[in-house]
């Protein structure tokens, strides 16, 4: 078979990491080449139960370890294998409050912590100007292929950009776009 298409490996950079670099015809190889990407877009669920991310300041930085409590792998981590820094995430409040109502982003990608294990680390952006129910993302014909809402067993789910978009779309609505404000406008006030 003919090699035609070479995804960015993780296993691949960590190997490369541990010694110490590539010899200089393959540097194009390592992470560098793949940093250059551009940015992904993840839904991660977050429980307030045990960590409610609404309640956090903007900015608020956090490790999401890559085990459950019972130190087995957690749903789809091939994800948190393929997320990187910069990577847009929409923050999902499960059950009870069941709604996408922040703005994430990837500080840290897959790395050991002495204490937790893997982790990856992401951090607050703001929350949105309008948290949307999971009523309203499944009632989105734009949504109707997001693995978070077909199958919400999980903590980080791949999304399109147009997902994504549309996400925020709800969430941000016309309000989103700042339009100036004009002398006539005092009159519709």
């Amino acid at each position: 078979k003919t090699l035609t298409e070479v995804e960015p490996s993780p296993f691949f950079d960590n190997i490369v990491a541990c010694v110490g670099g590539l010899p200089a015809p393959f540097e194009s190889l390592s992470a560098g080449a793949a940093s250059s990407r551009a940015p992904q877009h993840w839904w991660m669920n977050f429980n307030p139960e045990h960590f409610d991310i609404e309640s956090k300041p903007d900015g608020f930085t956090r490790h999401y370890t890559l085990l459950n409590a019972n130190g087995r792998a957690r749903n789809l981590p091939e994800s948190f294998e393929a997320a990187r820094v910069g990577d847009r995430v929409i923050g999902y409040s499960t059950s009870p409050r069941m709604r996408a109502a922040v703005l994430c982003e990837i500080t840290r990608s897959r790395h050991e912590d002495p204490e937790q294990g893997p982790v990856i680390e992401f951090r607050r952006v703001r929350a949105f100007k309008r948290a949307v129910s999971r009523e309203e993302l499944l009632a989105d014909d734009r949504l109707r292929e997001v693995g978070a809402l077909k199958n919400p067993r999980g903590s980080l789910f791949p999304l399109t950009p147009s997902e994504y978009d549309s996400i925020l779309d709800l969430a941000e609505g016309e309000e989103a776009v700042a339009r100036p404000y004009a002398v006539d406008d005092r009159s519709e006030e």
